[in-house]
């Protein structure tokens, strides 16, 4: 009997000790997988990190880009006078192939209130805003929505008048240098 309850006491230490080892089995693949699981967090977390700081570059490269895309101030937009680029007289063409000089803004605006196209009285009222990217009746270059846009308004039905700021200057100065304004 004393066999029997040492070979049954040996029976469940056995027991214990496979039960044990099966217990560190599990706990070691239990250890693997966590520690697969946290290296598959860490590649993430590195990813996410990657991510974050490429978003982060091509979001200030933007802001640069923008920055320095900024509209310049105000007065560099005004066109007062546009002048013929400089030339050499002693090499100028003249002839047929001769190309004539472009005119100065001064002058388009001469032409234009000779010609009827800009008016030489007051207009009733006289609107000012953003640009509407629409050309300027003097000078027939868009004007951006940076610039300012003056608009005279008349009241007989005539076709409307856009105008940049300094092509309205030099309207407003020409037709007080011919008399159709009183000076200020």
């Amino acid at each position: 009997m004393q066999i029997h309850a040492a070979m049954a006491g040996q029976e469940d230490q056995d027991d214990l000790i496979a039960a044990s080892r099966h217990a560190v089995a599990g706990s070691r693949v239990c250890i693997q997988r966590a520690k697969a699981q946290t290296e598959v967090a860490a590649h993430r977390i590195e990813r996410a990190r990657n991510l974050l700081q490429s978003l982060w570059l091509q979001r200030e490269l933007l802001r640069r880009r923008r920055a320095a895309r900024l509209p310049r101030p105000f007065l560099m937009y005004c066109r007062v006078l546009r002048t013929a680029p400089p030339r050499t007289t002693l090499n100028a063409p003249r002839g047929e192939g001769a190309v004539a000089a472009p005119k100065s803004l001064a002058e388009m605006v001469r032409d234009k209130l000779d010609v009827g196209t800009l008016p030489v009285d007051d207009p009733v009222k006289m609107w000012s805003g953003r640009g509407t990217g629409l050309p300027c009746t003097a000078c027939e270059q868009a004007i951006l929505r940076v610039q300012i846009e003056y608009e005279p308004q008349y009241d007989d039905g005539r076709p409307l008048i856009r105008l940049h700021i300094g092509c309205h200057g030099l309207w407003e100065a020409e037709r007080q240098r011919r008399g159709y304004l009183p000076p200020k």
